[in-house]
């Protein structure tokens, strides 16, 4: 249910842009690549979009709410924050950004994603650690 929810998303995302008249389409257009567990999310955005619209994009995925959701910059591991846009914190156009979730115990879980070299490898791979 929620890879067709997620696909519906990105279809309607997809037509809503090509629907826009070329005068409208802002040329600062970006994608992130979020990335959680063996998932990746591509989220079109706008460099001066904050963190908290972000994540409201991703609730309409994931269908967790913002507050249990942190996004996390990598390789370099900085948390993002909900108030700042993604130029304030240096996220540039196909970052990948690790998504954690919080868990029962209100703690957020590791970051757990497949490396991109890892991407040519057996899923079984036991050599196969994560970021």
């Amino acid at each position: 249910m929620k890879d067709m929810r997620a696909m519906v998303y990105i279809i309607n995302t997809a037509l809503s842009y090509i629907g826009k008249s070329s005068q409208s389409r802002t040329l600062l257009a970006m994608y992130i690549r979020v990335k959680r567990n063996r998932t990746t999310y591509f989220i079109q955005c706008d460099p001066t979009e904050t963190i908290l619209q972000i994540k409201e994009k991703l609730y309409n995925l994931v269908d967790q709410p913002v507050n249990d959701q942190r996004l996390i910059l990598m390789p370099a591991g900085d948390v993002l924050e909900d108030s700042k846009s993604l130029a304030d914190q240096k996220v540039e156009n196909d970052a990948v950004v690790a998504l954690t979730l919080r868990k029962d115990d209100n703690e957020f879980e590791d970051v757990n994603i497949v490396r991109p070299d890892d991407f040519y490898q057996s899923r079984d791979s036991e050599d196969g650690a994560n970021w």
